[in-house]
């Protein structure tokens, strides 16, 4: 994969760091549904989304990226 340098949004923006909660099947759906937003979405106008293996990156999840055309590039 080629890859061109541009600026990068770390995605991790969308937890509340002062906001106690336990990360759960749940959270990361709405997490990617916020991510998604047409609104003020961090994906946006983006095409990629570059994840790890995490167990938390549900099918379902998954499938919320993949529904508004963001491509899932996993690591590793």
């Amino acid at each position: 994969m080629k890859i061109r340098k541009k600026r990068f949004e770390d995605a991790n923006d969308d937890f509340p760091s002062d906001i106690g909660c336990q990360v759960n099947r749940a959270v990361m759906l709405q997490v990617a549904r916020n991510m998604t937003d047409n609104y003020d979405g961090i994906l946006k106008g983006r095409r990629f989304f570059v994840c790890g293996h995490d167990p938390l990156y549900t099918k379902e999840s998954r499938k919320i990226l993949t529904d508004s055309c963001v491509e899932i590039s996993r690591l590793g």
